[in-house]
């Protein structure tokens, strides 16, 4: 259950992932967005990790993104 009522929109939040190379897994979507479910596995360009929005969520750090940053679902 997340800490909050609705991520709004096409962005998308995720862990920070553990090496820029890693496969990240989505934490939470927007209520706009369509291609992507929580828990799908994505590849965000490292540039792209560079730039991210950082949101503290109940002392765990995310990285919020737009939908169209994601370049791979799996």
């Amino acid at each position: 259950m997340n800490p909050f009522k609705t991520l709004r929109g096409r962005r998308i939040l995720i862990e920070v992932p553990v090496k820029k190379e890693s496969v990240i897994t989505l934490y939470a979507i927007g209520d706009k967005v369509e291609e992507i479910a929580v828990g799908d596995s994505v590849y965000i360009p490292t540039g792209q990790l560079e730039h991210a929005e950082k949101v503290d969520i109940d002392g765990s750090v995310k990285l919020m993104f737009n939908e169209m940053d994601i370049a791979i679902i799996w």
